[in-house]
């Protein structure tokens, strides 16, 4: 085979431990969580000029893309990660415990993936791709945030009383 091996992880991944779990809910993903739903707040809302609200935008689209990535991996949340990635499975590994309305929210759905690819190489890689960009770089959202907001609601609502407690809704 040419070219660079695909490297595939075969080995099994531990959860981290609840005290761990909780310190990253209580920091960063109260963090992501809160630096979405201001930049959603914001969005469509021109306030701080040309460059700045630009910037928010694509803020709110990276953290978009991280919370995505939480409620959705894009690898096997079973399989050890290069970069120790969380997922809601860890918080939550029970899905037929939760909610119906939140296992129906944690299917993928089906403009997840084009939305995806999207991110990721009008914000996230530089790409080829990005010339194309220039001729279509407004961004509709609106529907995709509203459901990233039910996830976000579901997946709290749904944490034990003691971790739901440590969400810092101040964490920036």
């Amino acid at each position: 085979m040419r070219g660079y091996p695909v490297l595939m992880s075969t080995v099994q991944r531990t959860p981290p431990k609840q005290n761990r779990l909780d310190e990253m809910f209580r920091k960063h993903l109260s963090f992501e969580i809160n630096r979405f739903r201001i930049a959603v707040s914001m969005w469509g809302k021109p306030k701080y000029g040309i460059v700045a609200d630009a910037m928010i935008r694509e803020s709110c689209l990276i953290h978009m893309r991280l919370l995505l990535d939480f409620f959705y991996p894009r690898i096997d949340p079973t399989k050890k990660s290069k970069f120790e990635d969380v997922f809601v499975t860890d918080y939550l590994p029970e899905k037929t415990q939760l909610r119906e309305e939140f296992q129906k929210l944690l299917t993928k759905p089906s403009w997840l993936q084009d939305y995806r690819d999207q991110l990721d190489w009008r914000l996230a890689h530089l790409t080829m791709k990005r010339m194309g960009f220039e001729k279509n770089p407004a961004w509709q959202p609106e529907k995709q945030f509203k459901h990233l907001e039910r996830l976000i609601s579901e997946f709290i609502s749904a944490l034990p009383e003691k971790t739901r407690a440590l969400f810092n809704p101040h964490q920036q």
